[in-house]
């Protein structure tokens, strides 16, 4: 979907625009973006060409040229597409005023002013720029009638509109969002029948016309379908994420927003966001973690309280290292659920990764404070963190919990072992280095740090068994650099009695 700032005017060509090229075009060919379906429709002005982005339309090169006799039309005009384009609708007025100005029997200019009117809801000043442009310009008249019928259904004249509209189907029956607008009249008039059955053709003409499924959502839900109304209205919104330009409400200004507004109104929670919850989980499983954070964000924005998307995407940031989005996410989980120990200890570990270790032993220090679970893993993440601030008594008391805990638990007795070490507790080290290979902790490491204590202690042939075991397996694994390390360290241990 194109946001306001990455519209693109339509190709026009000289004379009028014709269906085949209207219904070619880029805009037509992509997801429709409602606004810019209307840009191609109401502006085949059939003067300049315009194959570039709003940004760019204020240079025009010597291709461009139009059938103006004068250039400062053609230059005010495209500045005037470009500001209509970036969503600044009385810049785009003033603009074509001034080209009406230079050339006032230009019926196109007219038009022109009367759409970018008509979207900055200068409804009376619309009409009568698309009065004008209804004399001036018969080429263009079935786009100028889709506009007026807009016009006058905005100024509760809703009569009008529907005979414009009626006279634009008659001229060109195969557009759909004359049918929407129609639709929108009938709904507003209370004739549901009809209403639907424009709605129904417009997306027989365009599956994927967005304003449609928005219409037809405001139709299910005055008749309290509410299921089918929030299914719709999240299709208009997946199809077209600038849908908060037709479907305001009260104080709405994004398009989360305007989810949330519509569900209230209808008193129903979107199962939506489950479900993108589950396929940013399937892709983070996959590795694929930017599709992932679409994901969650998409979930966070239909469900702003979405505990599991706030979760989720933390988590994914920690696997990209984006620890302070990590750490943003997880305080608003928090906030969300403020006894989930489990968010405590995940905060806890952002906390590590950036060096604020304060936070993370008073994160650690809540979760085993509130936790039911996993107690030993926060016993020994807390472990790690004294251990990283150089307090080893600490560090070792909870390496210890965690062991007295769960005894299996092969790293807590690696960690401690390293403490060990620090305190040239050799024979404490030695211990727990057995104890973590017996319960199949990283091999190669349990069994070169065991070395380390056993030639501390002297004992250099049971040192170079245990190297040699651990150069065995970084072998096995293909680990030349740990292979390598291995190698010289028992070359050095066999020339003599050195314990460095």
């Amino acid at each position: 979907m194109k946001s306001w700032s990455s519209r693109v005017p339509p190709v026009a060509t000289s004379g009028r625009m014709s269906l085949l090229v209207l219904e070619n075009s880029q805009v037509t060919k992509s997801r429709r973006n409602t606004n810019l379906a209307l840009l191609a429709l109401t502006l085949a002005v059939g003067t300049i060409m315009l194959p570039f982005s709003g940004s760019q339309a204020s240079g025009l090169d010597a291709a461009t040229v139009d059938e103006f006799p004068n250039s400062e039309i053609s230059r005010l005009t495209a500045t005037g597409l470009g500001k209509f384009s970036h969503g600044d609708f009385a810049g785009a007025a003033n603009e074509f005023s001034k080209a009406i100005s230079i050339n006032p029997k230009k019926g196109e200019l007219f038009l022109q002013r009367g759409l970018s009117r008509l979207e900055g809801e200068d409804y009376k000043n619309a009409l009568v720029d698309l009065n004008t442009a209804y004399e001036l310009d018969k080429a263009n008249r079935v786009h100028v009638l889709i506009c007026r019928g807009r016009t006058l259904a905005a100024l509760g004249r809703s009569k009008e509109a529907l005979a414009d509209l009626d006279k634009a189907i008659e001229m060109e029956p195969k557009i759909p969002l004359t049918y929407i607008n129609r639709a929108d009249v009938y709904l507003g008039e209370g004739d549901d029948e009809r209403a639907i059955r424009d709605l129904d053709h417009a997306l027989k003409l365009d599956p994927e016309q967005a304003k449609a499924y928005l219409v037809r959502a405001r139709y299910y839900k005055k008749r309290k379908e509410n299921e089918l109304a929030l299914k719709d209205f999240n299709t208009a919104v997946k199809l077209d994420s600038n849908l908060i330009d037709f479907e305001k409400g009260p104080d709405c200004r994004t398009t989360r927003e305007l989810r949330e507004h519509f569900s209230k109104s209808l008193k129903l929670k979107s199962d939506m966001t489950a479900e993108m919850v589950e396929r940013g989980m399937a892709m983070e499983r996959a590795g694929e973690y930017m599709g992932a954070i679409k994901e969650f964000t998409d979930a966070i924005s239909d469900s702003p309280d979405s505990l599991e998307a706030y979760r989720w995407r933390a988590n994914v940031y920690m696997h990209m290292s984006a620890f302070s989005h990590a750490i943003e996410d997880l305080t608003k989980a928090i906030s969300i659920s403020p006894d989930d120990a489990s968010l405590y200890a995940l905060r806890g570990k952002a906390y590590l990764e950036i060096g604020k270790m304060d936070h993370a032993i008073v994160d650690y220090t809540k979760a085993i404070a509130i936790g039911k679970d996993s107690l030993s893993g926060l016993y020994e993440a807390r472990g790690l963190v004294y251990s990283r601030v150089g307090d080893s008594e600490k560090a070792i008391a909870d390496f210890s919990k965690s062991i007295e805990l769960d005894p299996k638990s092969s790293t807590a007795y690696a960690d401690r072992g390293l403490e060990y070490i620090l305190k040239n507790r050799h024979h404490d080290a030695l211990t727990d280095f057995t104890a973590s290979i017996e319960r199949g902790h990283d091999l190669a490491v349990s069994y070169k740090f065991g070395a380390q204590c056993r030639h501390a202690l002297g004992d250099v042939k049971g040192a170079i068994a245990d190297l040699e075991k651990a150069g065995q397996i970084y072998k096995d694994q293909n680990d030349l650099f740990g292979s390598r390390q291995v190698e010289k360290l028992i070359t050095n241990w066999k020339k003599g009695p050195s314990k460095t």
